[in-house]
C-alpha cells in the first residue's frame, strides 16, 4: 500500500479540507492572465536560453501549455519534456529528463533552465543534482521538496490516486539517493514557489530547506493544480529566468507585481 510513499514527504499535517476543496479554483485561476495582463506585459525579456518545463503527477504537456507559451513570448527557447504523462519514477523518466537536458544543451550550447511543476519539481532538482554543469537555474511550483519517512502532507485524494498508479513501483520511489537528491538544495540558483492554501500538498513541504545563498522560497496565492496558469507565478518565474547568468539577487516584487501581490495578501489564507 501508500503508507511508506506517502510518510516519505516532510510536514505536520495533511493540506487542509477546505483548501483541498477549494483546489477547483484552478478552473478559473486561467481568468488571471487577463486580469492581469499589465503585469504580465511588465516582465523582462529573456536571453533565448534554453527552457525545459516539467510537468506534474498524472499531467502532460498539455497542463503546462500556457506556461510554456508564456515564457516563448519573452523570447526564451521552451521544450515540454515529450515523455508522455508524468506517472512518477516508472521506465526511468527520471533518466530521460537527463538526457534531455544533455540533449538541449548540446542543442543550444548553453546551459538549460528547469521549470518544474508538482511532481516535475522533484525531477528537475534530480536532474541539476546529476548534471549541475549543465543547469542554469531550478524553478519548482508547489512540489513536494521535503522528504522525511515519518509524516504524511499528501492529501487523501492525492494519496488514493498514487496508491492506484505507483504502489507496485515502490522500490523507486523509496530509494534513498533519489529522496537525498530531492530533499537538498541543488547547487545552482534555486526557486520554489508556493501557496500557503496548496490542497494537494502540505504547504510546509514545499520549501526549499536553502541549503546555500542562491536558493529562495517565494510565496504566491494561488491553489496547487492551478500554479501553470497563476498570473502571478507567470510574472515570478519571468523574473526568476531573466537574471543575468552568475548575477544571482533574492526575488522582490517590484512594480506592477508588487501591487498585486499587495492587493492578494489580506486574503493570502483562503486563495
Amino acid at each position: 500500500m501508500l503508507t511508506n510513499l506517502v510518510r516519505l514527504i516532510e510536514g505536520k499535517h495533511t493540506p487542509s479540507i477546505l483548501h483541498s476543496a477549494m483546489e477547483t479554483r484552478a478552473l478559473i485561476e486561467p481568468l488571471s492572465l487577463v486580469a492581469l495582463a499589465p503585469l504580465l506585459s511588465d516582465c523582462p525579456r529573456g536571453d533565448g536560453h534554453p527552457v525545459l518545463v516539467l510537468p506534474g503527477f498524472t499531467a502532460s504537456d498539455k497542463e503546462t501549455y500556457l506556461l510554456r507559451r508564456f515564457l516563448e513570448s519573452l523570447g526564451y527557447r521552451v521544450h515540454g519534456w515529450n515523455l508522455g504523462r508524468n506517472v512518477g519514477p516508472m521506465a526511468g523518466l527520471e533518466k530521460r529528463a537527463v538526457e534531455k537536458v544533455r540533449a538541449l544543451e548540446e542543442e543550444y550550447g548553453t546551459r538549460v533552465s528547469l521549470v518544474g511543476w508538482s511532481l516535475g519539481g522533484l525531477f528537475a532538482r534530480y536532474v541539476a543534482h546529476q548534471v549541475p554543469e549543465l543547469v542554469r537555474t531550478v524553478i519548482t511550483l508547489g512540489s513536494p521538496i521535503a522528504f522525511r519517512r515519518d509524516i504524511n502532507v499528501l492529501s487523501p485524494a492525492l494519496s488514493v490516486i498514487l496508491d492506484g498508479i505507483v504502489a507496485h513501483n515502490m522500490a523507486d520511489l523509496i530509494d534513498d539517493s533519489s529522496i537525498q537528491h530531492w530533499h537538498r538544495t541543488p547547487p545552482v540558483p534555486t526557486t520554489a514557489i508556493y501557496t500557503r492554501t496548496d490542497g494537494a500538498v502540505h504547504w510546509q513541504a514545499t520549501r526549499d530547506p536553502l541549503d546555500h545563498e542562491q536558493a529562495e522560497n517565494i510565496h504566491v496565492p494561488g491553489s496547487h493544480s492551478g500554479l501553470t496558469h497563476n498570473a502571478l507565478v507567470f510574472s515570478t518565474v519571468a523574473n526568476r529566468l531573466a537574471q543575468p547568468r552568475d548575477t544571482w539577487q533574492p526575488f522582490r516584487y517590484q512594480g506592477a507585481a508588487s501591487i498585486a501581490y499587495g492587493l492578494c495578501a489580506p486574503f493570502k489564507a483562503v486563495i
